[in-house]
């Protein structure tokens, strides 16, 4: 799931920011213009690199900040809870008990 939600965030980033580095490459005339020896025949924005870049920094830093989903952090989680629960009220849980919410 993390990965779904990496792939749509980057996705949202990179469309929304495209048609403003195009409007900054026209601004400072970093274009492509058409030649000879080139098959374009208007001039285009040099920045889509800077657009894949900046996308690639996105998705490197939604990895690197948001963990991606661990089932057994989530059992072990479970375990603190319930030890924390029998030392704060007194009340008995015992192993057994533990296992069947660690497997269900």
């Amino acid at each position: 799931m993390i990965y779904l939600l990496t792939f749509f965030v980057t996705f949202v980033t990179v469309l929304s920011i495209t048609p403003i580095f195009i409007r900054i490459a026209r601004k400072f005339d970093f274009l492509d213009y058409p030649s000879a020896v080139k098959i374009h025949t208007h001039p285009l924005p040099l920045l889509g690199g800077m657009i894949v870049l900046i996308g690639f920094i996105v998705a490197l830093f939604l990895g690197l900040v948001v963990p991606p989903s661990n089932s057994s952090a989530l059992f072990e989680a479970i375990n603190l809870i319930l030890k924390d629960i029998n030392h704060r009220s007194g009340f008995i849980v015992t192993a057994k008990d533990r296992v069947k919410c660690e497997f269900s």
